[in-house]
């Protein structure tokens, strides 16, 4: 029997970018792909995600920890996701650009409508339709992050086939609900995948990381920045308006989220 650590945080945010940041500081590149429950019992966990996407790039990049890191976005426990899928969907394949994901978050609103979540569907969908690298050296890693019950059977057989590729799955448990029986089987998840359980604990506390820039100055030239842009071509287009939509909701909803992508816009990888 594999002995496993719990290590939980009052704050899913601070949970999720220190999951991230800890499992690629070594190698020159990595592939992280987020799998999402995105059911009803785990409401805070999307306005989490949005908070963390652009974080967790900007703050790789002050600590020159990574080359590059890439990043795809896949949900589960959404009846829009459809039956025919067990309500599981890749919503982006790994992409450097990491506004593509913060817009699909942006637009997945909250949701109260029930649903069954079939976080082995979700794997499914991490190991076989996400194209993942060949080059050698390159850490895989898939960091799901959710509750409910696990059906271990078909568990076992995804987290075999992640092993053979070279994919590190890290559960992350979204705790939103005293349930001791579900606690244990992600406690059992974690330890099928030799790796310790991350709890994360909804919280509505704002603990962020120090800033590497000049809050001020990015909230005073982020206006100035939005008008640089010149689309090319529908594509261009197409972008422009996705990023006016990003700079217009973030602006209003969130401060912090703001900042971090006018930093990221800035950046080398834009």
């Amino acid at each position: 029997m594999n002995s496993y650590v719990e290590i939980t945080l009052k704050n899913t945010y601070l949970t999720i970018i220190l999951s991230i940041i800890s499992l690629v500081a070594l190698p020159q590149k990595a592939e992280v792909v987020i799998c999402a429950d995105l059911s009803g019992s785990t409401n805070g966990l999307v306005i989490s995600l949005q908070k963390t996407i652009w974080s967790v790039v900007n703050e790789i990049d002050a600590n020159n920890s990574i080359d590059e890191v890439k990043f795809a976005l896949v949900g589960y426990g959404r009846k829009s996701f459809g039956k025919e899928n067990n309500f599981s969907r890749v919503l982006h394949d790994l992409s450097i650009d990491v506004n593509q994901i913060g817009y699909t978050l942006l637009k997945a609103q909250v949701t109260i409508q029930g649903c069954d979540a079939y976080p082995e569907q979700g794997i499914n969908n991490c190991i076989n339709n996400i194209s993942w690298s060949k080059e050698e050296g390159v850490r895989k890693i898939v960091i799901i992050i959710g509750n409910g019950g696990i059906a271990f059977k078909s568990m076992e057989k995804q987290i075999k086939k992640a092993h053979k590729k070279g994919i590190k799955i890290t559960p992350i448990y979204y705790k939103s609900r005293n349930n001791a029986g579900e606690e244990k089987q992600w406690k059992k998840f974690s330890e099928l995948c030799n790796n310790e359980l991350r709890i994360a604990v909804p919280s509505n506390k704002n603990i962020v990381f120090s800033k590497n820039y000049d809050t001020n100055f990015i909230q005073e030239t982020g206006e100035k920045l939005k008008y640089t842009y010149i689309p090319y071509g529908s594509e261009g287009k197409t972008n422009q308006k996705k990023f006016n939509f990003l700079f217009d909701h973030l602006k209003e909803s969130s401060t912090e989220g703001y900042e971090e992508m006018l930093v990221y816009q800035s950046s080398y990888h834009v």
